[in-house]
């Protein structure tokens, strides 16, 4: 620990942190703009200047570490002087007019200093050549007349995202930022994950759906949680007048350090079909709008006639009190477990069935990607599915990390694999049994047997054995090596090979972690769910969409049903063949728990007030329950660890 004075308050801090960490830690507020706590300290501004007893010169403190016994004060003349004129440059060097910005009046971080330092006036003329603006991008838009340099958002992109597409032309005032060396950001490597602009201090970088919609401070925040996959990263959803205008990441949190892909920022934003704004019933071909108690009575009559012939689809997107609840209806109500899905993901099962048989836990977290230096992607597409963390992946490459990618599908991630291996489609189970064999002979036996293992490897999933060796090395020779497990690997038809997989990669002290879709895909699957694939011949169905949009697959199952019972938010293909049609809330009007794919429970709070008419997910399992004859209540945290998990599960 080392102790030092800042501002004649004496505070001890650990070896390594920054004059102005250290200010923080005793409430003194240094300014600054190029700095970000998520960011590596980059002391480009000179916005947070300090005097340092014996120092000849102002010292930066967000790259200064502290020092035994150093003084420090913040708040000098020489010092305000100093942050005066960087002020009066920033405002000198571009089209920094307020009263014309979509970040004025407190949401500018270079409007806010301006205002602490007391800059009352441009004690320097602006002298600055206008910058066009570059609205390519379908969210974001860079206005470079508003740009401060402090490269906050090159920085985000690059380091923690690692994707790199933004960056700088020409030098010093001249400086502009660019996408691509030039290109036009919608043209561009984007892929909007909005980082950039929720990292950026003042109006250069913004979302187009919410530029001029109100300040932070008019906006309504809500601490939620992201349910677009599995992940569960956490965010802040922005509401006005009972509208969403924003959705942005928590800086610093778990699992996401606060990013955010375009599915868990953007997406959600986008329009949807017409809303179902009250119960409906299917009459002489047309839809007629019921009550409430009208829609369950023919609902629960129905499926009640279909006995064992009911069966029950839901999403994975729906919170775990809503699955409960309505695992409570059919187990009580009609004596049935036909518990399914609303897509064929077999991931979940086949995972909670691994760790029943491997009696607990087996899969690793998803920090085991955050210092990785050799991982294996066996059939997934982190880039796509789950972006976050495949933005751990990618950064991970800077340090000289090693990807191997093992696929049949052409997947993003493949660009930056030290090692592309390229299989026959649909040889993913022989695959695993030659990798096994192969990787066994190399890594514990040497090569006599390699030979011998990999005879009819090539033949039938066209991977060369050389290919096998050289992953076998990479894997072998690892630190901190991880194996990802995608749907191309996981098949409850090929189920024993995936054992083999797992156990393999446990033998060889190789953490392992199985992808999962969905955001309670995990929870489901401890519940009793399972895939949509494996659903039997039903007379009855009760489809819990929520705001899901029906894949055709699930269209297909349902054609074949003569009743169906939909509770959905929005019109879809679906809605418009139902029986009987609820109306349920929207992600943004319900709250829920879910539980990630590493295990952690996560709770997501309404942001929106439902419409007169529309009753939340969990309430419609419930009056279903009523309607049957049973009660809803279910002690689902019991059940789910009751369950043998893959992941150790956190309150």
């Amino acid at each position: 620990m080392v102790t030092l004075t800042i501002d004649g308050n004496q505070v001890e801090v650990p070896e390594g942190t920054t004059v102005l960490e250290a200010a923080e830690k005793l409430g003194i507020k240094v300014p600054r703009l190029c700095h970000h706590p998520s960011l590596k300290p980059y002391g480009g501004c000179r916005l947070c200047m300090v005097e340092v007893e014996g120092a000849r010169i102002l010292q930066p403190s967000c790259t200064l570490p502290v020092s035994k016994n150093m003084i420090v004060r913040t708040d000098t003349p020489k010092v305000r002087e100093a942050r005066k004129f960087v002020l009066s440059m920033l405002f000198s060097e571009r089209n920094h007019f307020c009263m014309y910005c979509q970040a004025t009046d407190g949401d500018c971080e270079l409007q806010c200093a301006a205002y602490e330092q007391g800059l009352t006036h441009w004690p320097l003329t602006p002298n600055y050549s206008p910058y066009a603006l570059d609205a390519s991008h379908k969210q974001i838009f860079i206005d470079n007349n508003r740009c401060i340099l402090c490269r906050r958002c090159v920085r985000v992109c690059g380091d923690m995202v690692g994707n790199f597409t933004l960056g700088f032309e020409e030098r010093g005032a001249n400086s502009f930022l660019v996408a691509d060396y030039g290109l036009p950001l919608g043209e561009s490597s984007c892929i909007s994950c909005g980082a950039c602009v929720q990292i950026c201090p003042t109006g250069a970088l913004m979302d187009r759906g919410s530029a001029y919609q109100g300040r932070e401070t008019d906006l309504n925040s809500s601490a939620s949680v992201c349910t677009e996959c599995s992940i569960g990263c956490q965010r802040y959803v922005r509401t006005r007048d009972n509208r969403l205008v924003r959705i942005d990441g928590v800086w610093e949190s778990e699992p996401g350090e606060g990013l955010l892909c375009e599915k868990g920022r953007y997406t959600p934003l986008e329009p949807k079909p017409e809303r179902i704004s009250a119960p409906e019933i299917l009459q002489n071909g047309n839809h007629a709008q019921a009550t409430w108690d009208e829609a369950l009575a023919e609902a629960a009559k129905h499926l009640k006639n279909a006995a064992d012939g009911a069966v029950l689809f839901a999403s994975a997107k729906l919170p775990i009190e809503t699955l409960a609840g309505l695992k409570a209806a059919f187990s009580g109500g009609l004596r049935g477990e036909h518990l399914y899905l609303t897509d064929d993901d077999e991931t979940a099962l086949a995972s909670v069935r691994l760790a029943e048989e491997l009696h607990g836990p087996f899969e690793a977290k998803l920090n085991a990607l955050k210092n990785v230096d050799v991982a294996l992607l066996l059939g997934c597409d982190l880039e796509r599915d789950q972006q976050v963390a495949g933005f751990f992946l990618k950064r991970q490459v800077l340090d000289n990390s090693r990807i191997i990618t093992i696929s049949g599908l052409d997947k993003p991630l493949i660009k930056r694999a030290a090692l592309k291996i390229q299989q026959k489609k649909g040889s993913s189970f022989d695959l695993v049994n030659g990798l096994i064999s192969g990787w066994h002979a190399i890594l514990h036996e040497g090569d006599k047997l390699v030979e011998e293992n990999l005879a009819h490897l090539e033949e039938k999933t066209g991977i060369k054995p050389a290919n096998i060796r050289e992953a076998a090395v990479m894997l072998k020779e690892a630190q901190n090596p991880v194996v990802v497990i995608g749907n191309e690997f996981v098949s409850l038809e090929h189920y024993d090979a995936l054992v083999r997989l797992v156990l393999f990669c446990k033998q060889n002290e190789f953490p392992v972690m199985i992808i999962k879709r969905h955001a309670n895909s995990l929870a489901a699957a401890q519940l009793g769910y399972k895939p949509a694939a494996g659903s039997q011949p039903a007379k009855a169905a009760f489809i819990a969409l929520g705001d899901e949009e029906p894949s055709a697959a699930l269209l297909e199952q349902c054609a074949q049903i003569p009743f169906l019972v939909v509770s959905a938010s929005h019109r879809s293909a679906l809605t418009d063949k139902a029986n009987v049609l609820l109306a349920s809330a929207a992600w943004s009007e319900e709250g829920g728990n879910f539980l990630s794919t590493e295990g952690r429970l996560q709770t997501r709070v309404a942001a929106l007030d439902a419409p007169e008419g529309v009753r939340s997910t969990k309430a419609v399992a419930d009056a279903l329950a009523a309607a049957l004859g049973v009660s809803g209540k279910l002690d689902w945290m019991s059940l789910l660890k009751q369950q043998p998990s893959p992941v150790e599960l956190e309150d």
